[in-house]
């Protein structure tokens, strides 16, 4: 005899993944096999972590634009493809000025 099919919340599922609860967790709270979770509801969690990824971006984007100077950075190099390298000119020209001052009794 084989076992009772188990309802199972898909609501539940694609929540859990929305708030970016791990495999372990869902399974863990809807009561089936990490195994199960993947090959019944992979697309549920592969849905709910996309939704995650976009919740976090627009967010980002959105502090960002108030003026955030680390996430300006951090974005443009990931947007962007902006980096922090430095050009190192290896021909430099030096201006040295000497000032010459004199006091009051004529002697430098």
């Amino acid at each position: 005899m084989s076992r009772p099919i188990k309802k199972i919340d898909e609501n539940l599922i694609s929540e859990l993944a929305g708030l970016n609860c791990s495999a372990e967790e869902i399974a863990r709270i809807v009561g089936i096999s990490k195994t199960t979770l993947y090959r019944s509801y992979g697309t549920l969690l592969k849905k709910g972590k996309k939704f995650v990824k976009t919740s976090l971006k627009r967010k980002q984007y959105e502090v960002a634009m108030k003026g955030n100077p680390a996430l300006l950075i951090w974005l443009g190099k990931i947007i962007l493809k902006q980096t922090d390298k430095t050009k190192i000119d290896s021909k430099v020209k030096l201006k040295i000025i000497r000032e010459v001052t004199e006091d009051l009794n004529g002697s430098e």
